[in-house]
């Protein structure tokens, strides 16, 4: 049977977490407001735009809510309510288990489990009033929420090359490891070119390539079928006003702007980008320095290898090539 996962937890964010729970419980629920979710691979700006939305006053907000991991918050919750997939993976469920994973998501959309999430800043007498859910690795759930719920759905995608150098550094494990267990149950949604790459890579020993490839196989499952509104994280970071402005506030109602920029203004709480230099240079509006920061970390044959990734999984938002410019291209979308 798919297996759990398991995590460390330091003492200080064990403490961080009791308290947050405290806090949790004490919090009443009306929803008022429609429901967002976040939805982006690891390292793709989630948190950023999570932190960003929960700033506003009511905000109700749950970190990673379907990741089984025991350090996460829930974790026996999670374990009881959802069905069990290695790496978290609720793809190509069976029809028990679909109710199972529906009836989880829409107690989370009605702020029913406080141990998995938290308000920041309340409305008067702990009142909440809006659920903003940040998910992670999850391909099919965009087209889920979308379908079966009434939340608005922001997919958020950052170049595969600083995704894969950011994940690397964190010494974490991949998703793609769990599709490539599963080809004979899953290969259909992939061509037999794609399913000889999955084979032939995670035969390897290149850390690089597999995490190149775990973006292109869940990006290439991540957009099935919706392609209405995905942000690219270097559109927020070298224009936060105009995804402050036209998403979030014109789209979904959020009113804090000023409070909504700072937020965007400094690098996330997950972010290993709390160098002095990272933060002087954001102070001094250096974005681009940030943003391609991650080439001068990988060699003309990494990015040859990533390029050829790209290429067998047909995805054409990002490329490899050795052109700073070229990272930024206008998405040619209105956000």
């Amino acid at each position: 049977m798919a297996t759990f996962g398991t995590q460390s937890m330091s003492a200080s964010s064990k403490a961080r977490l009791l308290a947050r729970k405290a806090k949790a419980h004490l919090i009443r629920f009306d929803a008022a407001h429609r429901p967002i979710v976040v939805m982006a691979l690891r390292r793709g700006g989630s948190t950023m735009v999570a932190d960003t939305i929960s700033i506003n006053r009511g905000v109700w907000g749950a970190n990673e809510p379907f990741a089984v991991f025991d350090a996460h918050p829930g974790y026996d919750l999670k374990q009881r309510l959802l069905p069990p997939r290695e790496h978290s993976q609720f793809f190509e469920l069976a029809p028990d288990e679909l109710d199972q994973f529906a009836s989880f998501a829409k107690g989370l959309l009605g702020a029913q489990y406080p141990q998995l999430g938290s308000c920041a800043r309340p409305k008067p007498f702990l009142k909440a009033d809006r659920v903003c859910l940040k998910v992670l690795n999850a391909p099919w759930m965009i087209d889920w929420f979308a379908q079966n719920t009434n939340a608005h759905v922001l997919p958020l995608v950052r170049h595969p090359g600083a995704q894969a150098i950011s994940v690397l550094r964190q010494n974490w494990g991949f998703a793609v490891e769990a599709y490539g267990r599963q080809l004979d149950r899953i290969g259909h949604h992939f061509s037999e070119g794609q399913r000889g790459m999955i084979t032939d890579v995670l035969k390897g020993d290149d850390t690089w390539a597999i995490a190149i490839l775990d973006y292109a196989v869940l990006t290439r499952l991540f957009f099935t079928g919706y392609t209405d509104r995905i942000v690219r994280y270097e559109d927020i970071v070298t224009d936060p006003a105009r995804f402050v402005d036209e998403v979030l506030i014109a789209q979904f109602g959020l009113s804090e702007r000023d409070r909504m920029l700072a937020t965007l203004s400094r690098p996330s709480h997950s972010s290993r980008m709390s160098l002095n230099s990272v933060n002087e240079a954001i102070k001094a509006g250096k974005t681009n320095d940030i943003l391609h920061n991650w080439r001068s970390k990988v060699t003309p044959e990494m990015l040859a290898v990533g390029q050829r990734i790209l290429d067998m999984f047909e995805i054409e938002t990002y490329h490899f090539l050795d052109d700073r410019k070229a990272d930024l291209q206008p998405s040619g979308k209105r956000l």
